[in-house]
């Protein structure tokens, strides 16, 4: 999680120890277009809580391992990365839930040949996400579609640089086992890169670095960290540890072993959060260029950003919204944690979110949900079963059918956003199809975002 490069740094631990050799460590990674960096990386993230009687607790986890090629396609005059393209080669994820006293579940997904470009904006890298382009995928499932999430998010990094640009490094030469503090923003970039993905954002950071060996021009350097941050609306502390190798005469990273761990209580819960990661990076100078350019023909799967979000009804601590109208009234939420609303004319909207749920493909999440409408609705039968794709790329179901001998309208909208679950379902008579047009209109309505109490998978 860190780079190689001239900062700010204030130096501690000593100056160099006299009869030990020094080393430089000021090299900037320089590039050029049509330069590649081949990035293979593995990311485990685990969650776990237990709340102070004992009786519920979970623990969910979820890996992913990529293979990806970096290829620069614009520098600056000083040889830095402006833009690249990530190109997913393959990639797998394997997730598992278990709760108390229940035994754990685990699925496996895989993506391959998915491209993104990725752009520096002001200080960090951002895909743009409306060029997502693959060669041989007309369509992703919902789990590809959270895969691909996790690996184009927001503060991506260039696979020569590691994960906090270049702001680590000390000022002077250094000799091993001699430690520096880098400035407090380096820190928070190092931390706070990879906990950003999840929503979470570092503060307080505290950290230093120390030069371990150097073995035929390769540096070996080692770094911890603390901080504070908010997690699940607690405060919540941390700490990281780092190791990685880098060319001491370019400057550019070879490898890097990353390992967060934090600790918040919520209430009467206990959560207990750990990230680790792992990458190697190859360098081929100019290998690139024949991929610079996107081959003809393949397919867009890209997205633009969701616009502003204008419903009437929404809950950031979910992370949801719904357009009700006014004439709907909020009730008393049911057993479930549904939030239900209902009309003056005999229809009602029931909003829930399910978290954490282990991730699946929405033909399973429809099936269920088929299953339990069969079971909670007399004489309930499915009349469509329609995919959609909610604002910000959320992969959706919606299901249609008619219950009661007919008498009424019965809808369900299945959101899968990553592992967590919303469902909207809602029931309309059918003599009147001012109030079936309504419920739809609000079903479609949803929009699902980070919730603010997301805890990090």
């Amino acid at each position: 999680m860190f780079a190689v490069c001239l900062c700010c740094a204030a130096l501690a631990g000593g100056a160099a120890v006299a009869g030990q050799q020094a080393y430089d460590l000021s090299a900037r990674p320089r590039f050029a277009a049509g330069d590649l960096v081949t990035r293979t990386a593995s990311r485990t993230g685990r969650t776990s809580y237990v709340d102070d009687d004992g009786q519920s607790a979970y623990e969910t986890a979820a890996t992913i391992q990529s293979t990806e090629e970096h290829v620069v396609l614009i520098t600056d005059a000083a040889g830095q990365v402006r833009s690249f393209r990530d190109h997913v080669v393959s990639a797998e994820m394997t997730c598992s839930l278990k709760r108390k006293g229940e035994e754990q579940a685990s699925r496996g997904f895989s993506l391959d040949d998915v491209a993104c470009l990725v752009s520096w904006q002001k200080r960090h890298f951002s895909p743009d996400t409306t060029t997502v382009f693959s060669r041989t995928h007309h369509a992703l499932s919902a789990p590809q579609v959270t895969m691909m999430k996790r690996l184009f998010h927001d503060n991506m990094r260039f696979g020569g640089y590691g994960q906090t640009g270049p702001a680590l490094m000390p000022e002077g030469t250094v000799t091993i086992g001699q430690k520096w503090l880098p400035a407090s923003g380096a820190v928070a970039g190092w931390v706070g890169d990879a906990l950003r993905a999840n929503g979470l954002e570092v503060a307080k950071p505290e950290g230093s670095v120390e030069l371990v060996g150097v073995d035929n021009g390769v540096a070996e350097l080692r770094g911890s960290a603390a901080f504070e941050l908010t997690f699940v609306g607690a405060p919540a502390r941390g700490r990281a540890t780092a190791g990685l190798k880098v060319d001491t005469a370019t400057g550019r990273l070879l490898q890097e072993d990353t390992s967060i761990h934090l600790i918040a209580r919520s209430g009467d819960r206990m959560y207990s959060v750990e990230v680790e990661t792992t990458c190697r990076t190859a360098f081929q100078a100019g290998g690139g260029k024949a991929m610079m350019d996107l081959p003809a023909g393949g397919y867009d799967l890209g997205w633009r950003p969701p616009g502003k979000d204008k419903n009437r009804y929404s809950s950031q601590a979910d992370g949801v919204s719904l357009a009700v109208p006014r004439e709907f009234k909020r009730k008393a939420d049911d057993d479930g944690g549904g939030t239900i609303f209902s009309s003056g004319h005999g229809s009602t909207v029931r909003l829930q979110v399910q978290r954490p749920v282990l991730l699946a493909e929405l033909d399973v999440l429809a099936a269920e949900a088929t299953r339990q409408l069969a079971a909670s609705v007399s004489q309930y039968a499915t009349t469509s079963d329609e995919p959609v794709i909610l604002p910000g790329n959320v992969p959706a179901r919606l299901l249609k059918g008619r219950g009661r001998g007919g008498e009424v309208v019965i809808l369900a909208l299945l959101a899968c956003d990553d592992m967590r679950l919303v469902t909207v379902s809602a029931a309309a008579p059918v003599r009147s199809s001012r109030d079936v047009a309504e419920v739809e209109r609000i079903v479609r309505s949803l929009r699902v975002s980070r919730p603010e109490a997301m805890p990090a998978e």
